[in-house]
């Protein structure tokens, strides 16, 4: 893996200029991957979803080193200034244990207070007297006794200080079928105690297709636009997965509440031309959508999947629907590898993210395209919308005009015309309200027209759309002639 020089601080970066407003509702964030702690998802039931803004409060709830944390670094890096729904994809456990007394009797269960292995080193060691006893919780993991009790005298004191003093590790519960326990000690409490420790497994496929199984769900609840998968698998079984969450796109898009998925692959998931999963080229082929911005390389020794993905999200979520990633800025010491002019044209061609670099910086390569039919490059007779920008426009439009029709439509019935005025007045109101959305550029002469209103049975209108975005300029060519004589 090739070193490269250093890049500038980007210490000034998060002042920099956005001159059109940012939609928060439409640039909403997902980030799916491991946390060392923090609540899991669940393979019954839709879990909810973490709402976080600062790296502070993800470092401490899924743990500073955990793969959700390591993504959200560099989705802020890059400018994410919105906040961020993360999951925790691990099927995690909460560990378990119980006080005893002399008799080895289950007196006090206690439950973990967070998920995982990480709780695995907290102990309890119990000092008896005649009439009371002293507790100390420990955490060897960080940096021994955490917390000393008072005398406790009586169950009751037990039971308040650890859910009191001792409740960033238990929480207690005495038993209730033990109605008969001494109200005061008489060296009833056991020394030791008994604990199964709570596990954090790696999530495996069957969990994210267990996650995507309930994604429609908190996708229209949370109106989600951008999703990120920190898969951290094989890279077949990584590649099996995006291919899922690409489903997933196409049956949220038909449903009418379209999302994009920005993924990466693993360390190693760089090589053109090799025909396999290691290949970004034959990846974005058999994705195949423009729902899916496929990322290499890795940057900073980490894959794609956990560096430059979350960056491209970052840039996504701070930027204006109509933002062009072509030329943004990476913020990294390295590559993981970096791609020849030649190769740059084969990933562009392809669809792929890449990287550029420039005399003192990386940059987004230029002509970021997300949508490839096989036999065809850029699907020039397709008519589909091909750049991620436009596609965003187009997708903000249709929400935009969705959620007003389907309130005006209400109960009372409409008829054509009465749509057809409804429609432009959305249009003149979308470009004189925030014209930046769609590009400096946009004016009410923009060409828009309504090409269809039908009446679909008795209970629903189809209404066809067709407007022109302002141009996005992904590159200048030029040809530059040097004078020597006047």
């Amino acid at each position: 893996m090739p070193d490269v020089d250093p890049i500038p601080t980007y210490e000034n970066f998060f002042g920099s200029d956005i001159t059109s407003e940012i939609d928060t509702a439409f640039n909403t964030v997902l980030l799916i991957g491991k946390g060392e702690k923090g609540q899991p998802y669940s393979d019954v039931s839709c879990s909810p979803l973490k709402l976080l803004q600062r790296q502070d409060e993800v470092d401490d709830y899924y743990d500073k080193d955990s793969d959700i944390a390591i993504a959200f670094k560099y989705f802020k890096k890059h400018g994410g200034g919105l906040r961020a729904y993360c999951l925790n994809a691990s099927n995690a456990t909460k560990g378990t244990g119980w006080l005893l007394d002399g008799s080895s009797a289950q007196l006090i269960k206690l439950t973990a207070a967070n998920w995982g292995s990480w709780s695995a080193d907290i102990g309890i060691k119990v000092e008896n007297n005649t009439t009371y006893v002293i507790i100390t919780i420990t955490d060897p993991a960080d940096s021994g006794i955490k917390v000393v009790s008072d005398q406790l005298t009586s169950l009751t004191q037990v039971l308040q200080f650890l859910n009191v003093s001792g409740e960033d590790y238990f929480a207690a519960q005495q038993q209730t079928e033990l109605s008969t326990l001494p109200a005061t000690f008489d060296n009833t409490l056991a020394a030791t105690y008994d604990y199964a420790a709570g596990t954090n497994p790696d999530p495996t496929v069957t969990d994210y297709e267990n996650i995507i199984a309930f994604l429609p769900q908190w996708i229209q609840v949370n109106n989600i636009r951008w999703i990120c998968p920190v898969a951290d698998l094989s890279g077949a079984d990584q590649h099996n997965i995006y291919q899922q969450f690409r489903d997933l796109a196409i049956a949220q898009r038909l449903a009418g509440y379209p999302i994009q998925i920005i993924c990466g692959g693993i360390v190693g998931d760089i090589v053109i031309d090799a025909g396999d999963t290691t290949d970004p080229v034959y990846r974005t082929g058999i994705y195949n959508s423009q729902d899916v911005l496929f990322c290499a390389p890795g940057i900073d020794n980490l894959g794609a999947f956990i560096s430059f993905a979350p960056a491209i999200v970052g840039w996504l979520n701070k930027s204006p629907i109509c933002h062009n990633l072509t030329a943004d800025e990476i913020f990294a010491w390295r590559l993981e590898t970096i791609y020849s002019t030649a190769d740059l044209e084969t990933l562009i061609d392809a669809g792929v993210i890449s990287i550029i670099k420039s005399k003192n910086s990386y940059n987004v390569s230029k002509g970021v395209n997300t949508l490839q039919d096989n036999d065809s490059i850029w699907n020039v007779v397709s008519g589909t919308t091909i750049l991620p920008s436009q596609r965003a426009i187009a997708d903000y439009v249709q929400k935009t005009f969705k959620e007003d029709l389907e309130r005006f439509v209400g109960s009372d019935g409409v008829t054509s015309r009465q749509l057809l005025s409804r429609c432009n007045y959305l249009w003149d109101n979308l470009a004189t309200t925030n014209p930046n959305i769609f590009g400096e550029n946009l004016t009410n002469e923009l060409p828009y027209r309504v090409d269809k209103i039908e009446q679909v049975g008795s209970e629903a209108w189809n209404i066809i759309l067709t407007f022109i975005p302002a141009f996005q300029t992904n590159f200048i060519g030029l040809n530059v002639q040097i004078c020597t004589n006047y």
